[in-house]
């Protein structure tokens, strides 16, 4: 449902289109449907019990990735600039 609506707004919509004030219309119909899957997954307690291991893990490669990335660039002796 999400996949049609996107299309049809996108249709009236384009990515590159100037819209009133850059409020990117053609990107509304997935931030609604992420919002409903949200208020579904409070309502229905679909992440209450996350088990202490995931959210452990989870920590774990929230502050590795970044660490890495800046690493990998420390250690890079090409420039960042694209």
């Amino acid at each position: 449902m999400v996949a049609v609506t996107t299309f049809v707004v996108r249709l009236r919509f384009p990515v590159d289109s100037s819209q009133v004030l850059a409020l990117h219309v053609w990107q509304w119909p997935q931030c609604l449907g992420l919002f409903v899957l949200g208020v579904a997954a409070a309502k229905r307690g679909w992440l209450d019990p996350v088990p202490v291991r995931l959210r452990r893990a989870a920590g774990i490669a929230a502050l590795a990735g970044p660490s890495l990335m800046i690493t990998a660039f420390a250690v890079s002796h090409d420039s960042p600039d694209p």
